[in-house]
């Protein structure tokens, strides 16, 4: 198995996908309409500014742990498509950061999403995650990273960390719930949909972990990722202060049109 190495540079690994293998469980009285859609829009000229927030773990030797945070903003807009091998109408995502809004933005890279017929996708860095389904129930279930085959280690802090090991684990995302108003951040949105995406969460050594949060007809509003390794095997402290290598990171919406 080939491993597929990635320099974080801490502005996280975003995510995509393309086509996929669906389980869903359904309690017979919820019906499943087609309306992921609705949760994760793609219009050309769109932009979302986000709040980054992270945090990045170190060993030293000795057995210290060496913590780093970084804080800078994020502008994604959706600049253009383009039609990729497949035949599917890709949309181009060019990225922007900036330390603090009273500076200026500079370029940070380029990502892009899709739709299929049954789900939407975002690639970053060369990965493609299946985000959402396009039909949502609680609890519908999912492969988030099928369409990738090989080992994927991240480079946080000058250390290697598995994200994706398919001989030890996959991921699994779900949707928590849907149609639910909620405040995220300083804005208040009427109808969000929540998907969770994780290994075994039983698991105390090693803990990955992604919370998306889409807003109706805005799309992603927050992320919190744990990317972190730890040999301390306590789990009453929280990952927060028992990390010894990786990172944690929230994302946060700010402002979009």
């Amino acid at each position: 198995m080939n491993a597929k190495i990635l320099n974080l540079k801490i502005l996280l690994l975003l995510s995509a996908g393309a086509a996929f293998f669906f389980a869903c469980s359904k309690n017979e009285t919820e019906i499943g309409v087609k309306n992921g859609l609705d949760y994760f829009p793609l219009q050309i000229g769109k932009y979302k500014i986000f709040q980054i927030d992270s945090v990045a773990y170190h060993p030293l030797p000795g057995g210290q742990i060496k913590v780093d945070s970084f804080r800078f903003q994020l502008k994604e807009t959706i600049a253009d498509t383009f039609t990729d091998n497949a035949g599917v109408v890709n949309y181009r995502i060019e990225r922007l950061k900036r330390p603090t809004d009273s500076l200026p933005w500079t370029f940070d890279g380029i990502s892009a999403a899709a739709v299929t017929r049954d789900v939407a996708l975002r690639t970053d860095n060369n990965l493609t995650f299946i985000k959402v389904p396009l039909t949502f129930i609680t609890k519908t279930s999912w492969s988030g990273d099928i369409l990738i085959d090989s080992l994927v280690i991240l480079e946080v802090a000058g250390e290697n960390i598995e994200l994706i090991s398919k001989k030890r684990w996959n991921w699994q995302s779900d949707v928590e719930s849907y149609g639910k108003p909620e405040q995220v951040g300083a804005v208040a949105f009427p109808d969000v949909a929540t998907v969770l995406s994780q290994t075994d969460s039983t698991i105390l050594t090693e803990k990955r972990y992604w919370l998306e949060k889409y807003a109706k007809n805005v799309g992603l509003v927050y992320k919190q990722q744990k990317i972190v390794d730890s040999q301390n095997l306590d789990n009453t402290i929280p990952w927060e202060k028992r990390a010894q290598k990786g990172y944690i990171l929230k994302q946060t919406i700010v402002s979009f049109n």
